[in-house]
């Protein structure tokens, strides 16, 4: 959400398009966001490998920043073609 809000629609939002149930540029397939999606979905599988991947053990203390940032570079690269301004 951040690095679509920021970097993607420049901080602009639409009311009538953020609250429309049919179409409009937040209207995804299905209601996903697939790029998000997986993004997410690599992003959690990293922060659970440093849990239970003792070579990633030194990584714990700071998974969920560096899977944040993760999810966030993969989100950019994913959706980077796919949004409507």
């Amino acid at each position: 959400m951040i690095v679509d809000y920021y970097l993607h629609r420049k901080e602009q939002l639409s009311e009538a398009d953020l609250y429309s149930m049919d179409s409009g540029i937040y209207h995804y397939e299905n209601g996903w966001n697939n790029a998000a999606v997986k993004a997410f979905e690599i992003a959690a599988i990293f922060s659970v490998a440093t849990v239970w991947v003792p070579w990633f053990a030194i990584l714990s203390g700071f998974n969920w920043v560096i899977a944040a940032i993760l999810g966030g570079v993969i989100c950019n690269a994913l959706a980077k073609d796919h949004v409507k301004v």
